[in-house]
């Protein structure tokens, strides 16, 4: 299976840029991850035309703890799903169009996050819930 992250927005900060992508190095060790900046939603669309399963990061979206965002890809896996993808939103979040083309909409906290905080999150996410189906020791919870 191959994981997606899709940024709305091109991140600016250097630092979570840097964070993000080793995460992202992380993650590619277990599977295949491919980070996209898109400038808009029409983009992002274009993006996900081929993913199967397509995740709308929306504070409205279903809050998960980071075992049940491992179950969540380990059932996915177990399918014959063969991608999947987190959409990040810019400032204005997403349009209830963009919305309804979503397989799902989740939501990282109760809590709202600059879209660069998000990706790091995500990334972060990802990698420890890779670590879960592995019985790694990373995720100590």
């Amino acid at each position: 299976m191959k994981l997606y992250v899709i940024n709305i927005g091109k991140p600016k900060r250097s630092e979570l840029i840097a964070l993000a992508n080793d995460y992202q190095k992380r993650i590619s060790h277990y599977m295949p991850i491919e980070h996209k900046i898109a400038k808009d939603e029409n983009r992002a669309l274009v993006y996900l035309e081929k993913v199967d399963v397509k995740i709308a990061l929306d504070e409205a979206g279903k809050q998960l703890s980071s075992t049940e965002l491992a179950h969540v890809i380990d059932k996915q896996m177990m399918s014959t799903v063969k991608s999947m993808a987190w959409v990040i939103g810019d400032q204005d979040g997403f349009s209830n169009v963009f919305k309804s083309q979503m397989t799902m909409q989740m939501s990282l906290s109760c809590m709202t996050f600059p879209y660069e905080f998000a990706m790091c999150i995500i990334f972060e996410q990802l990698y420890r819930a890779m670590t879960i189906l592995r019985n790694e020791p990373y995720h100590r919870a």
